[in-house]
């Protein structure tokens, strides 16, 4: 697999500045607009982010159409999507491994792997 990454990455885009860890539990609605809190700022692919945003939740396709209408999505990413969410899987598993969230993380990581074995 580690031979195919930069096939199944999909398109060598300009690295851009990611949140680092752009899960919903991450972005806060306040008074004055939205927050966004447990920053780990890089620059990286943006499907990275991108494919986090609804990892533990599902979100409204309005979220993918109000991106879309500021940076494009790449069609192929809905394929990748799952090779952008492997190191969170692997995150949560070491973290939370031996309970039941934890647990829960073995079959994604599991079909992901399968996935671009």
């Amino acid at each position: 697999m580690t031979a195919r990454l930069p096939a199944l990455c999909g398109p060598d885009p300009a690295p851009a500045l990611q949140h680092g860890d752009a899960q919903q539990n991450n972005f806060v609605s306040t008074a004055d607009g939205a927050a966004v809190i447990d920053v780990a700022p890089y620059y990286g692919h943006p499907e990275a982010d991108l494919a986090l945003v609804d990892y533990f939740s599902p979100v409204g396709q309005e979220l993918f159409r109000a991106y879309a209408e500021i940076v494009p999505i790449d069609p192929g990413f809905p394929d990748r999507r799952e090779l952008w969410r492997l190191h969170a899987y692997l995150a949560v598993i070491a973290v939370s491994g031996a309970k039941v969230f934890g647990r829960s993380f073995l079959p994604r990581l599991a079909a992901a792997v399968r996935q671009y074995a």
